[in-house]
C-alpha cells in the first residue's frame, strides 16, 4: 500500500486542509521472522509493511491471508494500525484489506506550526472503534470503515499551519480515497463533532458544535451535509434543521424543512424562532428565515421574512402577532416592519387590528415592552377570541406608561363584537420622603372603567345611543402617614348607568 491523504473534511478558509498520511510497507524478507509459509517470488518483490508485531499468527498462502492475533500491529516511524486481532488480505500478491477486531486504533503523526513563523511541533491524529475495515485498489487504499463507537480526532492544517482540532463520532465512519487522498467522510448513528479553531489561524472564531444522525462531508466541493436532527451549535446560538447544508467556502448555511423538523434559530435563554427555510452566515452571524414564527409572551410572532443580526435582533417583513396559535390566525396585529429586541422591547411601524384579514384600528408606531419582570413603559399586546355568547374580539390591548419608580398607569381595551367595547385605567401612585417618624409617606390609586354594551343583535354603531348602555366607574384610594399618630385615608366612588 502507498499512502492515503486525509484532507479537510470541513473547508478550505474556515477549516482549511488536513494532510492525513498513512504508509505501510510489507517487505517479505522481514516477514520470515513472524511467518513460517514461503511466499512466492512476485510477494517477496513487494513492500508493504515495515514492521508488523504479534503474539500470534498465520498465513495461509493459498487464500493469502495472513492473521495476527493478540496486541496485532503494523507501524512505521509515524503513524500505525492496532487492534486484539488483525486480517491482512491479498489478491495476486498485492494488498487487498486489513480487517481490525476488537479495540481497533490507527495514529498519525504530524509537525505542524501554531504560529506562521512559529516552529514545528509534534501533533497526532486519531482514530478508533470497535473494528476497522481498510480497503485498496492498486496499493492505493480506497476506503477505511470504523465500525462501532467510531471516533476521529484530527488536526486542521493549512499550509502546516495549524487551523484547529475536530472530533467526529458515530456508530459508523466511511472514508472514501481518490488516489490515496480523501474525498469523502460520512459517519452514521448519533453522529456528533466539536470543532476547537487555533486562535487566529481561522475565520471561525468559537468552538462549533454539530451533530445529527448522518453527516456527510465533501471535501473537494468544501460542503457538509446534516439530516436528521441536524443542528449546529456557537456562542449560545443554535441552528436546527431536518437538513443542513454548509457551504464552508462561503460560510453560508441553509437549512430545510424536512419531516416537520423546522429550520430554528435559538439563543440562549430565548425563544426559538422557526420557519420553511433559512439561511445563515456563520462568520457574519446574520440570518434569513422564510415564513418566521415565535412564541414570546403567551402570543405568537409570524413574519413573511425575518432577517437575524448579531446580537439577537430579529426584522420581521409582514409581520403578525396573535395568541392563535394556527399557521393563519383569525386575529392579530399586523406590521409592514418590525423589529424585535429580546429582552428589550419590540418596535412595530404601523400596527393594524385585523380580524380575518381586514384592518379594523391602526397606530402610526408601536413599542412594546420586552423585559420579563421589569418595568418598562410600552404597548399592551391583546389576545384575541372567540365565544357564542359575546362574539369575536380581543383583550387586554393597552399601554403601560412607568415615568419613574414611584407612578405608573395601565391602560386597557376590551372588544367583542356581539358585546361591546370596555375600557379601564388603573394609575398608582407612592411616595416616601426619608426613614424618619416625622417624614410623610403617602400611596394611592385612580381606577376609572367605561362600559359600552351592546343591547341588540343588530349591526349597529357604538356611539348611536339608542342601542348601547354605558356603564361608569372612577374609584378613587388614598393613604397617607403623617407620623405614628396621624394618619389620612380617602375612598371616593363615583358610578354612572345610562
Amino acid at each position: 500500500m502507498e499512502c492515503f491523504n486525509m484532507a479537510d473534511v470541513i473547508c478550505h478558509q474556515c477549516f482549511p486542509t488536513l494532510v492525513y498520511e498513512f504508509k505501510l510497507d510489507l517487505d517479505h524478507d522481514k516477514m520470515l521472522d513472524y511467518v513460517s509459509s514461503t511466499l512466492t517470488e512476485e510477494a517477496r518483490s513487494q513492500k508493504h509493511i515495515r514492521r508488523l508485531q504479534q503474539l500470534h499468527h498465520n498465513y495461509d498462502d493459498d487464500l493469502q491471508i495472513m492473521n495476527l492475533a493478540i496486541n496485532a500491529s503494523v507501524e512505521d516511524p509515524t503513524r500505525g494500525i492496532f487492534g486484539d486481532e488483525m486480517t491482512i488480505q491479498y489478491a495476486d500478491s498485492l494488498l487487498e484489506m486489513i480487517y481490525v477486531n476488537n479495540n481497533a486504533f490507527a495514529y498519525n503523526d504530524l509537525n505542524l506550526k501554531v504560529e506562521k513563523n512559529g516552529s514545528y511541533q509534534k501533533f497526532r491524529d486519531e482514530m478508533t472503534s470497535k473494528e476497522m475495515i481498510a480497503h485498496f485498489q492498486e496499493d492505493y487504499i480506497s476506503q477505511l470503515k470504523l465500525m462501532k463507537m467510531a471516533t476521529t480526532l484530527y488536526h486542521v492544517v493549512d499550509d502546516s499551519l495549524l487551523a484547529g482540532e475536530n472530533t467526529v463520532s458515530g456508530d459508523t465512519i466511511r472514508i472514501s480515497f481518490q488516489e490515496g487522498e480523501i474525498k469523502r467522510l460520512q459517519v452514521q448513528g448519533g453522529a456528533l463533532g466539536e470543532f476547537n479553531p487555533e486562535g487566529e489561524n481561522t475565520r471561525i472564531d468559537t468552538t462549533v458544535f454539530y451533530g445529527g444522525e448522518y453527516i456527510d462531508y465533501h471535501i473537494d466541493e468544501q460542503l457538509s451535509f446534516l439530516s436528521e436532527g441536524a443542528f449546529m451549535e456557537y456562542e449560545g446560538t443554535k441552528l436546527s434543521s431536518g437538513e443542513i447544508l454548509v457551504n464552508w467556502e462561503t460560510n453560508i448555511l441553509d437549512a430545510m424543512l424536512v419531516n416537520e423538523e423546522y429550520p430554528t434559530v435559538q439563543t440562549k435563554g430565548e425563544s426559538p424562532m422557526k420557519g420553511e427555510s433559512m439561511v445563515f452566515d456563520l462568520v457574519a452571524k446574520h440570518g434569513r428565515i422564510v415564513k418566521g414564527k415565535t412564541s414570546l409572551n403567551q402570543g405568537f410572532y409570524h413574519g413573511k421574512e425575518v432577517f437575524r443580526d448579531d446580537p439577537n435582533v430579529f426584522h420581521v417583513q409582514n409581520s403578525k402577532y396573535t395568541s392563535c396559535d394556527l399557521d393563519n390566525p383569525h386575529f392579530y396585529l399586523g406590521s409592514r416592519k418590525m423589529k424585535m429586541l429580546p429582552g428589550d422591547r419590540i418596535i412595530a411601524k404601523p400596527l393594524w387590528l385585523h380580524i380575518y384579514d381586514v384592518p379594523i384600528i391602526g397606530l402610526p408606531l408601536a413599542v412594546f415592552p420586552n423585559k420579563g419582570g421589569q418595568r418598562q413603559s410600552g404597548w399592551i399586546m391583546p389576545s384575541f377570541d372567540s365565544y357564542k355568547s359575546i362574539g369575536t374580539g380581543f383583550r387586554n390591548f393597552g399601554y403601560y406608561w412607568a415615568p419613574n419608580d414611584y407612578m405608573d398607569e395601565k391602560i386597557l381595551v376590551n372588544f367583542f363584537d356581539e358585546q361591546g367595547i370596555h375600557l379601564s385605567s388603573n394609575f398608582k401612585y407612592k411616595k416616601r420622603n426619608g426613614f424618619h417618624w416625622y417624614n410623610f409617606q403617602y400611596n394611592g390609586n385612580i381606577t376609572g372603567v367605561i362600559k359600552r354594551r351592546i343591547i341588540t343583535d343588530e349591526i349597529i354603531d357604538l356611539a348611536d345611543e339608542q342601542y348601547v348602555r354605558e356603564d361608569q366607574r372612577l374609584s378613587w384610594s388614598h393613604n397617607q402617614k403623617f407620623d405614628p399618630t396621624q394618619r389620612l385615608a380617602i375612598k371616593y366612588e363615583y358610578v354612572s348607568n345610562k
